[in-house]
């Protein structure tokens, strides 16, 4: 509701969770952020995707989404996870090697 105040404060809700995503190196220890990539699993198959920098929280609308990392090394597993609204999540890249 708009008054006649200097200043107002208004909350706007968006329809989203959140996802950070982290490199591990294969014996646990932090490896530097780097790019994946994040799609979102519709049926069957991955629909769409965008490049995005691990360290970051990611804005995700609800539903099942793919994540794939890659590196000098390209060893990492492809992880699925599901974003809730209002969900904060992280979710953990870790090296075979």
């Amino acid at each position: 509701m708009l008054s006649e105040e200097d200043s107002q404060d208004f909350k706007i809700e968006f329809s989203v969770g959140h996802v950070t995503v982290r490199y591990l190196k294969a014996d646990g220890s932090p490896q530097k952020d780097e790019r994946c990539w994040i799609s979102r699993f519709e049926g069957p198959k991955s629909v769409g995707g965008k490049l995005k920098q691990s360290g970051w929280e990611v804005p995700l609308r609800p539903g099942k989404y793919g994540l794939k990392g890659w590196n000098r090394l390209g060893a990492f597993d492809l992880l699925s996870f599901e974003i809730a609204l209002g969900d904060d999540k992280e979710v953990v890249l870790r090296s075979k090697r």
